[in-house]
């Protein structure tokens, strides 16, 4: 049994004596749901229409195995509350549905999108060779941040003697990938401004609107983390855009240590964070 706005839910099904990972996620998202969190507020104006059915569709058969699906057959405002994207009080989208399901989502939160920029030199005075507005749902927006960071990461050749080379990367992938996913999933998505990805000759730098939150301080991080937007967070996890919670940047710099960058740089304060990856040294 599991209580959730003020009703017992019990799921009848096949006897099992330990819970399947993905009835573990059912009730982790009703929990979720009922916090006080930026995503978990009403989107107030916005319409069950302003989704797109089919990204829910598909979002939910990876996260609530077909048995469960089959069996439930509760109207779409009532399937999205369970998993904390509807308001039914309000009848209307909480911001995470907003933001993973979206087809409008800057008319309701101008600042849910990506800026990418991509300089030829180390400074901001340098010219452009590629500005990008990413917007659009959140699976969407980090595909196309995958595609970016593809192009980013080349290979290139280092001669080891002679007769040898070897390849390397100036960035190692995944720790570029952990910083941004990591920059979108704590992103305070009340501010205008924009999560930006700034690519300079000698470094990347990855900001995002909002500091450290909740129990993180300057003294604990990275080690210590607390999510702004809890629904947003559990929702990439299950469509596979991150692993493991709290371990993001404490892998990004042991991956940077691997592939002889310098390391991590961590600025933040109150109303900003950013990550800046400097390029490997030869």
């Amino acid at each position: 049994p599991v209580r959730f706005k003020g009703k017992t839910f019990i799921r009848i099904g096949p006897r099992k004596a330990v819970a399947s990972p993905n009835e573990e996620q059912i009730l982790v998202d009703k929990r979720i749901s009922s916090a006080k969190t930026f995503d978990a507020l009403p989107a107030l104006e916005s319409k069950i229409e302003d989704l797109s059915v089919n990204l829910f569709d598909t979002f939910r058969s990876q996260a609530i195995d077909p048995e469960t699906i089959e069996e439930n057959q509760r109207p779409k405002a009532l399937q999205l509350a369970a998993l904390g994207f509807y308001n039914t009080k309000l009848n209307c989208l909480t911001n995470a549905g907003l933001i993973l399901f979206g087809t409008n989502i800057r008319y309701y939160l101008p600042g849910a999108y990506v800026q990418y920029l991509h300089m030829n030199g180390e400074t901001l005075e340098a010219d452009v060779i590629e500005h990008l507005e990413i917007s659009g749902d959140l699976y969407s927006v980090i595909k196309q941040i995958e595609r970016i960071v593809s192009n980013i990461i080349k290979p290139k050749l280092e001669k080891i003697s002679p007769f040898q080379e070897r390849e390397f990367f100036d960035y190692p992938e995944w720790a570029l990938r952990e910083i941004i996913m990591n920059a979108i999933m704590h992103k305070n998505y009340e501010s205008n401004t924009p999560v930006k990805i700034y690519v300079f000759s000698n470094r990347i730098e990855i900001t995002n609107p909002g500091g450290l939150y909740g129990e993180s301080t300057e003294s604990n991080f990275p080690n210590q983390n607390s999510y702004r937007n809890p629904i947003i967070a559990g929702s990439m996890k299950t469509l596979g855009f991150v692993n493991k919670f709290g371990y993001g940047v404490i892998r990004a710099k042991k991956l940077l240590l691997e592939n002889k960058n310098p390391p991590l740089e961590i600025i933040f304060d109150q109303k900003r964070f950013v990550a800046i990856i400097y390029k490997r040294v030869l």
